[in-house]
């Protein structure tokens, strides 16, 4: 049973309308809130509505010598002159920019007028933007050009009233909507002026003086509390709203405008300049991180048609090229362009030291703990001065009287140092030029070698050197690290350190270019291809070891920068052929040919050899060769093929390449296999013997279980000439060779029903 208390429920029963009874329920109830709309723009009506901006922006205007305005308009009426912007005294125009009584754009300054042929649209949005570089004036409207004039104007000193919608005298009013104005003591260009007209300005733009958005109040609300148009920038320059009514569709804050508010022009990319690339280095595409949601590329600051590939610089010549990006956003607003530099410099070819405390550590390594063994170190070096001691690699301790030091005194001449104990050179080392050096050591003979430009200068009897297990330097000695009395200056590039005893003819061999960094025996191989020319290096604190043991060495105390203690160009070094396919090992029957095949970056000659002792010697190939025939011996693949291929079975085939160094590598060697054919058989067998092997002037050849009948001898030497084609008549063939020189040769032995062959030396 209900029981109320007035409107108070104060307990009982409850029932539905089906008479059911219950004791509680839940009441849910809506609530209609109606949220108002972000005004966007300021309706003007004609009569005397305008916007009072004080004498804040005509000061800042004094002395001017570049200027933009813009606005975003909408006419509902266009009766006389409907005034934008004015700064107005009565006498002159310093700045007007209106639309005129014929309905076209009007840009004055100081007296100078630009009349624009286009014709103002009602009810409908239009951008319009004046300019003056200080040497024309232009306008635009929707972001194209419609109005230009060569204009030379000097503005006045004032500081007069600035409106908005109106003169200082209170006629030419604006009827209709603005949104949008913007004052810039910058001339834009047609691409800022279209890369931004679609959208709120960020309010910290360079050049920007003062910038009203009209976003404020409440679309056809009652805004009379609202009477002040905010300047966005940080100048504060508000205006005050006058005699606008600000209630209902009218003299008031309206939605609507061209421009969403909340849509920001981007702010423009983060790049990181200067891209520093090498000649010739492979490069990528340019990266940004953009300010909005997007980027366009360009290749100008201004103007030229933007793309959103980015662009991969071309690093084929030396010099700087500049790149320009913009941010973009989903509504076709673009940002300021960012330049990005690219700088392609000359790639470094060795490392300058200034003699004063540069050196590079490169650790102590068990491999470098020379003691017994043979080792030979080289370098090419350049030194600033002559009379100084220049210490080009530093492993020793001169108390301790062990190790071994690579130096040039300031006798000038070259010393190799086992501990206090001294080998030098009776050449001297010129200075203010590239000369290479070396030094070995020979374990077996106890001799030390020292070269200058690949000649041997001396050689000396010697110890062996006292194990040193101390870091390795180059460019000091380990006694006195970073020591301006020891410590080397001028350049120095491609030093190689080897566990082997190279010789004369090799060092001249390979001194002139740069080394794969698989040679047997090389333990560190430094290039000093790092880093570009004299440039700003200092993030190429490391030198890199070529080989695969990875030496690498740390730089202490260079500047890198500039053109002494830093990465430089214009070593004499040529950079040597790279092998990318050797040649392979080849099996083959004797009625097939061989093909070897060498691929090399680089490379502008080939030169095939052949050695037919196992590798001691080596003999260049041409294409006259015969019997079997050669082709190809001064191309990339070498083919052997034709009769007698029996002859190179065991034979190895390397290709000598050439490059724009003045030196040549060799690739592997490969291996010649050919086996014998179906009907052809090995002599020395049960059918045929042929001895003594080797020989001197006379070999026999025995035919034990053959007719000798039809059957012939042929001899070939080892570039597959014929020499003598015989018949064998008898049972035991005594044949003389005491005419032929001493050699490698071929017997073919040739019946009705078979072939033998077999190879015999003569001594």
């Amino acid at each position: 049973m209900l029981a109320p208390s007035g409107d108070i429920f104060t307990g009982g029963t409850l029932y539905y309308g089906s008479g059911s009874s219950f004791s509680s329920y839940d009441l849910w109830f809506k609530t209609y809130v109606s949220v108002p709309t972000p005004a966007t723009h300021l309706n003007f009506d004609g009569v005397n509505d305008y916007v009072n901006l004080g004498t804040s922006i005509s000061t800042a205007l004094n002395g001017a010598t570049a200027l933009t305005f813009e606005a975003w308009i909408n006419p509902s009426v266009l009766n006389g002159w409907n005034n934008i912007i004015t700064d107005y005294d009565g006498a002159y125009h310093k700045v007007l920019l209106r639309v005129r009584n014929n309905n076209n754009i009007q840009f004055v300054l100081n007296g100078t007028f630009l009349n624009s042929p286009f014709s103002v649209p009602l009810n409908t949005w239009t951008h319009i933007a004046a300019v003056y570089d200080g040497a024309n004036m232009y306008v635009y409207a929707n972001g194209t050009l419609i109005a230009s004039q060569a204009a030379s104007v000097s503005l006045p000193t004032t500081s007069n009233q600035f409106n908005i919608g109106n003169r200082i005298s209170g006629s030419e009013l604006f009827t209709g909507n603005i949104d949008e104005v913007r004052v810039w003591t910058t001339a834009r260009t047609v691409e800022q002026i279209n890369g931004s007209m679609n959208c709120e300005l960020q309010g910290t733009e360079s050049g920007l003086v003062a910038y009203y958005q009209f976003n404020q109040g409440i679309d056809q609300a009652d805004n009379t509390s609202v009477t002040t148009l905010t300047d966005a920038t940080s100048n504060g320059y508000d205006g005050t709203l006058t005699n606008f009514a600000l209630t209902g569709s009218t003299s008031n804050w309206l939605a609507g405008s061209a421009v969403t508010t909340g849509s920001t022009v981007p702010v423009a990319p983060t790049v990181a300049t200067p891209v520093v690339y090498n000649q010739n280095a492979t490069a990528t595409a340019l990266t940004a991180t953009t300010g909005g949601t997007g980027l366009l590329w360009y290749t100008s600051a201004t103007g030229g048609t933007g793309s959103a590939t980015a662009p991969i610089p071309d690093t084929s010549t030396l010099g700087t090229t500049s790149y320009w990006v913009s941010s973009t956003n989903a509504n076709g607003c673009e940002s300021e362009r960012m330049e990005l530099v690219v700088n392609v410099l000359s790639p470094a070819t060795h490392l300058n030291f200034d003699g004063a405390d540069d050196y590079i550590a490169i650790g102590a390594n068990p491999i470098f703990d020379f003691a017994n063994n043979d080792f030979t170190l080289e370098a090419y070096i350049y030194r600033a001065i002559s009379g100084t001691d220049d210490c080009i690699i530093g492993k020793d301790n001169w108390a301790s009287n062990n190790g071994y030091s690579f130096w040039i005194l300031s006798s000038d001449k070259l010393v190799l140092r086992f501990g206090s104990t001294t080998y030098s050179s009776t050449m001297s080392v010129p200075s203010s030029t590239f000369t290479h050096v070396a030094a070995t050591y020979d374990s077996v003979n106890n001799e030390v070698s020292l070269y200058i430009n690949g000649v041997l200068d001396s050689t000396h009897p010697s110890g062996d050197p006292i194990l040193n297990t101390g870091s390795l330097y180059i460019g000091t000695p380990q006694d006195a690290v970073a020591n301006s009395t020891y410590g080397f200056s001028g350049s120095i590039d491609d030093l190689r350190i080897w566990n082997t005893l190279r010789s004369e003819t090799e060092l001249n061999g390979f001194m002139n270019c740069e080394l794969q960094g698989t040679e047997n025996g090389l333990l560190a191989y430094y290039k000093f291809n790092q880093g570009s020319d004299q440039a700003d290096n200092t993030t190429v604190t490391t030198v890199t070891d070529a080989t695969a043991n990875a030496n690498n060495g740390t730089l202490v105390n260079f500047a890198l920068t500039g053109a002494t203690s830093n990465w430089l160009a214009g070593s004499p070094l040529g950079i040597a052929p790279q092998v990318t396919t050797q040649p392979q090992d080849q099996t083959i029957t004797e009625t097939d040919s061989l093909t070897f095949t060498v691929a090399a970056t680089g490379a502008t000659s080939y030169q095939w050899e052949v050695s037919t002792d196992g590798g001691s010697t080596w003999m260049a190939l041409n294409d006259n060769f015969a019997n079997p025939d050669v082709s190809g011996s001064t191309t990339n693949t070498l083919t052997v093929s034709g009769n007698n291929m029996i002859m190179v079975n065991g034979y190895l085939f390397r290709v000598l390449i050439g490059g724009t160094a003045i030196c040549t590598i060799p690739s592997d060697s490969a291996l010649a296999t050919v086996t014998l054919g179906t009907e052809t058989f090995s002599a020395n067998g049960k059918e045929v013997t042929i001895y003594p092997n080797p020989f001197r002037n006379e070999i026999i050849v025995d035919l034990l279980h053959i007719t000798t009948t039809g059957t012939s001898l042929e001899i070939y030497d080892s570039n597959g000439r014929l020499l003598k084609d015989q018949k064998l008549s008898t049972t035991q063939n005594r044949i003389d060779m005491h005419d032929l020189p001493s050699g490698l040769y071929l017997f073919r032995i040739i019946s009705d029903e078979r072939t033998w062959t077999q190879k015999v030396i003569k001594q």
